[in-house]
């Protein structure tokens, strides 16, 4: 419904989160049970291609925007929670809908000062552009065919920092 969408956006401008800080981002769960807001801008977005990704988002890649965890709130519901070892041996936080199931955010075991919210659950996705892509050796074969714009990494890259320098959050109206 378009309206109701729009009532949505309209309202970023009225809503805070911390006192007279404004709200940049509405999300949720597919259910409606969980919703969150961030009160920042973005700081980097990239699409994800790893096998144990493609699983957890059901689809041919993830993606990762990343956003300042102080500057996150769960406005309603209470996400069930999960640990998860990579391959590297660190250990990451899942976060999702005990509902629905779907994905709300990843953090570090180690109080974070980042939070990796899950592209599909924020109502303004289609204003972020990605800057790049990572574990493109696990890409299926159709996407490698493509031609991958932005930094295109094989496996984790050491650092991100070439991609967060690159990055333009979204003008929000």
């Amino acid at each position: 419904n378009d309206t109701a969408t729009t009532e949505i956006y309209t309202s970023y401008d009225t809503l805070s989160l911390h006192d007279a800080l404004p709200i940049y981002y509405l999300g949720g769960c597919q259910c409606g049970n969980i919703r969150y807001a961030i009160s920042a801008d973005s700081i980097v977005a990239y699409c994800f291609h790893c096998l144990d990704c493609q699983a957890k988002s059901n689809s041919a890649f993830g993606i990762s925007v990343w956003f300042p965890t102080s500057q996150f709130k769960i406005m309603q519901g209470k996400p069930a929670q999960y640990t998860f070892t990579l391959d590297s041996g660190d250990e990451k936080l899942c976060a999702f809908c005990p509902d629905c199931g779907s994905s709300i955010y990843n953090t570090g075991t180690d109080e974070s000062d980042i939070l990796s919210i899950k592209g599909g659950s924020l109502e303004m996705i289609h204003r972020i552009n990605p800057v790049g892509h990572i574990w493109t050796d696990s890409a299926l074969e159709w996407i490698k065919q493509r031609n991958l714009q932005g930094f295109i990494y094989t496996h984790q890259p050491v650092s991100f920092d070439d991609m967060i320098a690159k990055f333009v959050p979204p003008v929000l109206d």
